[in-house]
């Protein structure tokens, strides 16, 4: 079971200056509505503005939640847990950092757009009106893009968007949509790259996790609830499938990325690597080195989320005959 006190021996960032009068805008959230009721969950931005560290400029989110320090903890432990992950395979992700501002606990995340411009998905495919937040579609619109003079590695970006897919899917993630991947154009050069990936709160169905503390388990958690029942019931919100909220989301995400790695070789190195090189306990050993207490019956619970959906791949490379020969020139 889970009990409060995720973290402990927090380290402090004191040395921050504020920098007044820059609109971040990107880390707003909405308070979301479970079961009728509003249950506060947001993200805190510190007024919208960039702090000046000696790491460069950063935001402060300070993660508000009318469920308390439990549920506060548990989306800071993602974000860490979940930058060291993507470091594992080779996959950009923003840093952060345990920071103190005001009596307030929160992460710093440092920029990842500089004076460059941010485009998420959704703006992403907007050159062609027909299509969808789905590898193919993706395909087709990085070739527009090349038709009208914009530099862009088809190849590369399409290896990283199925990077993310894995990533969310090995992850559990329940909060990744169309606004949370994005593209950095680079004016000047009129280049376009994947940018570094934000947002892995809500990972090994952290926001589901919400709904079985306060409505289920009061302030503990069963772990098999979570793995066995409801995790398969979780938005997993990655972009390659519709939004739905069955076992069907889990299990088509699934199937895509082995139909993928079948169909390219590319994609199944990514595939077979990823499944060899994620390793939960060395990026807990690398978050705790910061100084940061994990709480072992959570580290227990991550590490099985993490080990069912590779099984779950595992088996799925054996057994799958889905057909995917309309998928043509995704290179």
């Amino acid at each position: 079971m889970i009990t409060k006190g995720i973290l402990k021996n927090l380290n402090k960032y004191n040395n921050i200056k504020l920098v007044k009068g820059i609109n971040l805008g990107i880390l707003e959230t909405k308070p979301r509505s479970l079961k009728g009721e509003k249950v506060g969950i947001s993200t805190k931005s510190f007024g919208n503005i960039w702090f000046v560290t000696p790491k460069g400029k950063a935001i402060f989110k300070s993660f508000d939640s009318e469920f308390g320090v439990e549920i506060k903890d548990i989306r800071i432990v993602n974000e860490l847990l979940c930058n060291q992950l993507c470091n594992q395979i080779n996959l950009e992700c923003a840093e952060y950092e345990i920071a103190s501002i005001n009596n307030l606990t929160g992460l710093l995340s440092y920029d990842i757009v500089g004076n460059n411009r941010l485009i998420n998905l959704s703006e992403f495919i907007k050159v062609d009106k027909n299509a969808k937040p789905n590898l193919i579609d993706c395909a087709n619109c990085i070739d527009i893009y090349k038709n009208n003079g914009v530099n862009i590695n088809k190849k590369e970006v399409i290896i990283n968007l199925y990077k993310i897919i894995l990533f969310d899917t090995l992850t559990l993630q329940t909060d990744r949509n169309a606004r949370n991947i994005n593209f950095i154009y680079d004016k000047k050069s009129k280049t376009l790259t994947t940018a570094k990936l934000i947002d892995n709160e809500f990972a090994f169905c952290g926001e589901r996790m919400i709904d079985w503390l306060e409505y289920n388990y009061g302030e503990t958690l069963s772990m098999r609830d979570v793995l066995y029942e409801y995790s398969y019931l979780s938005k997993i919100f990655t972009f390659d499938s519709e939004y739905v909220k069955t076992s069907k989301q889990f299990k088509n995400n699934v199937e895509n990325l082995i139909a993928y790695a079948k169909k390219y070789p590319d994609l199944q190195n990514v595939l077979d690597s990823t499944l060899t090189d994620l390793n939960v306990k060395t990026a807990f050993k690398n978050v705790e080195k910061t100084g940061v207490k994990i709480n072992d019956d959570y580290k227990n619970y991550i590490l099985t989320v993490v080990e069912n959906v590779k099984n779950e791949l595992l088996r799925e490379k054996q057994d799958s005959k889905l057909d995917i020969e309309f998928l043509e020139n995704i290179y």
